[in-house]
């Protein structure tokens, strides 16, 4: 999505972490209706103004608390983190437990919200469908859709 020679260093990691923690912070009061008009503005945000920061750090926010509604999981910290390195080209490597799916939502919804196509590729068709129907309640409270191809 951005220029994959851009370093992210634990510092940044680590800001983008506190801006989002503080972002999520004014999002938790909001009503599902609000919730709602806070989605529209970000969408048009984005398609705007593209992935820059002020916009991601709102976009991870709104995904997070969306998510802690609709999952009744928030993105931890380290998912953040995950979502902000693949936002800029990289790739994320995370342990067995760390909550891989989730954090792809972070990416996947911001890009998408930005009118950019995405796809979520796996290349095992039980963890295809599995992901796709737990992550689907989060995606439509964002007001995107979810399909999947299976072999």
């Amino acid at each position: 999505m951005t220029d994959s020679n851009v370093n992210v260093s634990a510092d940044s990691l680590e800001a983008f972490v506190r801006q989002v923690e503080f972002e999520t912070q004014t999002l938790q009061g909001l009503s599902e209706s609000d919730m709602g008009e806070a989605t529209r503005t970000l969408r048009e945000r984005l398609v705007r103004h593209g992935l820059c920061d002020e916009s991601m750090v709102r976009s991870f926010a709104l995904i997070r608390e969306a998510a802690r509604r609709t999952l009744g999981t928030p993105h931890y910290d380290v998912q953040l983190m995950g979502g902000f390195v693949m936002t800029r080209g990289r790739i994320a490597e995370m342990a067995t437990g760390e909550g891989k799916t989730l954090t792809a939502t972070l990416p996947a919804a911001t890009a998408a919200l930005a009118g950019i196509p995405v796809h979520v590729l796996s290349v095992n068709d039980y963890l295809v469908k599995r992901d796709a129907e737990e992550m689907e309640p989060l995606y439509t409270a964002l007001g995107l859709s979810v399909g999947t191809v299976q072999g």
